[in-house]
């Protein structure tokens, strides 16, 4: 069975799996140091994935739609057609492209990447907002653990 097939595959189910996946992120993040901050960017980058093709769910794409897309991050924030202006999308492709490479560099640029969590868990959160305020007007929820 495709991964698409096995999840619920509606705006709702995406944007909840998108704010689990957010919240893994806030937790890993915060918790013991790891040898490489890698696993929170993972999350992060999925939680990402997952709020944009939420709102493409909630406008009538399907579940081939979403396996045509598939986990190409530039696309899907195009294909949304929102306004993106306020996010970094070039830092989010970079850090996308070197989880997806499973390398410490991007192979579209020579920079090498700590894959710093301080810099993508805020512009995961604003994603994972705008998404969620797209798909579903006037819900609150937060990413960030409370406490």
């Amino acid at each position: 069975m495709n991964k698409v097939e096995t999840m619920d595959c509606t705006w709702q189910g995406f944007i909840t799996c998108a704010e689990s996946f957010g919240q893994s992120a806030f937790h890993v993040a915060a918790g013991p140091r790891l040898a490489h901050p890698a696993p929170a960017g993972a999350l992060a980058c999925h939680c990402i994935e997952l709020s944009l093709k939420a709102v493409l769910l909630s406008r009538s794409a399907t579940p081939d739609d979403l396996r045509r897309y598939g986990r190409n991050l530039t696309r899907l924030f195009n294909e949304t057609g929102l306004d993106w202006g306020h996010i970094d999308t070039e830092a989010v492709d970079f850090y996308h492209d070197t989880l997806i490479e499973h390398g410490l560099r991007s192979k579209a640029s020579n920079r090498s990447s700590l894959l710093d969590p301080d810099d993508l868990l805020p512009i995961m959160e604003s994603v994972f907002q705008r998404c969620l305020e797209e798909v579903a007007p006037g819900a609150k929820r937060t990413l960030r653990p409370s406490g």
